[in-house]
C-alpha cells in the first residue's frame, strides 16, 4: 500500500511539474504593483538603538531580523576587516580567501559563527531604506507606484555612485521581466570599475564584462542602443513596510532588496560606495552570499561577502546596534 501511494504522489508530481513546463510564460505588459506589507505608523522606540529601530521597520517584509542591539559591538569584531571568503557549501568548512581573520579568533570558531549568523539571518542582503512623503504618493495601490518609487530609488542609487566614480556613464533603470529574476528593477552604467565588480571574489581569472543589447526581457529596451556596449549595473526590488513620522510629517518607509536570497558581485562591489553615499537609509548584515563567474564562463561559485558587524550607513555615517546608541532620533 505504501509503495502504490508513493507512486500515486510520484505521478502527481510528474504530471503538475508536466503542466506548468507546457505554460509558456508571457512576459508583464505593464510595470509591477508594488508590494505593501503594512500601512501601520511606526513608532520609534527610544529603548532600541538608531540601527535597530531601522531594522525593526524593515521587518514586516520578512527579512531584516538576526540583529539586536549589545554592548560595545566593536569590541570583538569577527574579522578586522571586511572580506570576502569563499563557500564551499559544506556546514564549516568556509575556505578562507583573504587574510582578514582576527588574530583572537580561531578558525574553527570563525567558521561555526560565520554559518550560524547568515543561516540566523535569513541570507537578506544589504537592504536599502528611503522615505517618501505620504502626500507625494497618496494611494501606493495605485498603478504609477512602481515608477515613482523607482525613480526615488534610482536617483539615490545614481546620486551616489557619481560621488564616489565621477567619471560614471549613467544609462538610466530598467524593469526587468524575466521570471527568474529576483529583483525585478535594474540600473545600467559604465565606468573603468565595472571590471573590478565583475571580478569581485573571482580567484581564477578575469570574468569578461557583458553586453546588456540582446536582453529583450528588459520592459523598456528592444535591442537599445544606450546598452550596446559591455555595461555593470546594480539590482533592487522595493516594497512599502509602513509608515513613519519625520519632523511632523508622515512618509512611507521605502525597503529596496537588492535580492531576496543572494547578490551578485557588481551588486557587492558597489555596496560599499553606496555606503559612503547613499542620501538614504542601508541595513547591513554581518554577512551576505553572492555568486561569480570564473573565466572559463562557466564554474558559477558562492562567495560570502563578511562584515565587522552589522550597521545601518547614511549618508557615510555609521550607526552600531550599539545598546548605548539610543539617544539618536532619525535623521532625515
Amino acid at each position: 500500500m505504501k509503495n502504490i501511494t508513493s507512486k500515486i504522489l510520484f505521478l502527481i508530481v510528474v504530471a503538475s511539474l508536466t503542466a506548468c513546463g507546457s505554460t509558456p510564460y508571457v512576459p508583464p505588459t505593464e510595470y509591477p504593483t508594488v508590494k505593501v506589507h503594512s500601512e501601520e505608523m511606526y513608532e520609534w522606540s527610544s529603548d532600541d538603538s538608531y540601527a535597530k529601530n531601522i531594522a525593526l521597520m524593515v521587518q514586516p517584509s520578512g527579512i531584516g531580523f538576526g540583529v539586536d542591539d549589545m554592548s560595545n559591538p566593536t569590541d570583538t569584531p569577527l574579522i578586522t576587516n571586511n572580506g570576502v571568503i569563499t563557500d564551499n557549501e559544506s556546514i564549516g568548512s568556509l575556505e578562507l580567501t583573504t587574510s582578514f581573520i582576527d588574530g583572537g579568533i580561531g578558525g574553527a570558531l570563525l567558521f561555526s559563527m560565520l554559518d550560524n549568523t547568515v543561516k540566523k539571518q535569513n541570507e537578506w542582503t544589504p537592504i536599502l531604506v528611503d522615505f517618501m512623503p505620504v502626500a507625494d504618493l497618496p494611494n501606493p495601490h495605485d498603478k504609477g507606484t512602481y515608477l515613482t518609487i523607482r525613480n526615488m530609488v534610482s536617483n539615490n542609487i545614481r546620486t551616489a555612485l557619481e560621488k564616489e566614480h565621477p567619471n560614471m556613464e549613467w544609462k538610466g533603470a530598467y524593469f526587468n521581466t524575466n521570471r527568474w529574476a529576483s529583483a525585478k528593477s535594474k540600473v545600467f552604467f559604465n565606468d573603468l570599475s565595472c571590471g573590478d565588480a565583475y571580478n569581485i571574489g573571482n580567484t581564477n581569472g578575469r570574468y569578461p564584462l557583458l553586453s546588456w543589447a540582446t536582453q529583450p526581457e528588459l520592459f523598456e529596451n528592444s535591442g537599445d542602443s544606450k546598452l550596446v556596449a559591455p555595461y555593470c549595473g546594480f539590482t533592487f526590488e522595493s516594497s512599502m513596510t509602513g509608515k513613519v513620522t519625520i519632523n511632523g510629517i508622515e512618509h512611507w518607509i521605502i525597503v529596496s532588496l537588492t535580492s531576496k536570497a543572494s547578490n551578485s558581485p557588481d551588486n557587492t562591489y558597489y555596496m560599499q560606495s553606496l555606503n559612503e553615499s547613499y542620501p538614504g537609509h542601508i541595513l547591513n548584515p554581518i554577512a551576505f552570499r553572492f555568486y561569480t563567474l570564473n573565466s572559463d564562463l562557466e564554474n558559477v561559485k558562492r562567495r560570502i561577502w563578511v562584515n565587522k558587524y552589522p550597521f545601518v550607513s547614511y549618508k557615510g555615517t555609521v550607526h552600531l546596534f550599539d545598546i548605548e546608541d539610543t539617544g539618536t532620533k532619525l535623521q532625515f
